[in-house]
């Protein structure tokens, strides 16, 4: 087993499938080089799942808002006509920032 320099663990040729036990010929040799896994376990493959799960889900929100914030912006300064899609409760109860009364 070899390290191919970027923490993976690499057959080398001397250790492929078709090396016979006493030297075979020089076209078994120079096998190309498979990555082999390391102990990755089902479980720990599993808890890496959730993880990127959660870290989707929480960009998927950040965009949503970040969205939410831009046309808010977008209608204070006049460049798209005024839709309030909250930000009259926004300004109201949480922090000032939109300047969009309510109708």
């Amino acid at each position: 087993m070899m390290n191919d320099g970027w923490g993976r663990h690499v057959r080398g040729p001397e250790e492929g499938p078709g090396r016979a036990r006493d030297g075979g010929s020089a076209a078994q040799q120079e096998g190309p080089r498979t990555e082999v896994r390391g102990n990755r376990s089902p479980s720990r493959l599993a808890r890496r799942r959730r993880q990127l799960d959660v870290l989707y889900y929480s960009l998927l929100v950040l965009v949503i808002v970040f969205a939410w914030a831009t046309l808010g912006l977008m209608m204070r300064i006049g460049f798209i006509p005024v839709f309030n899609l909250g930000y009259s409760w926004f300004d109201t109860h949480i922090f000032y920032f939109f300047g969009i009364t309510a109708h």
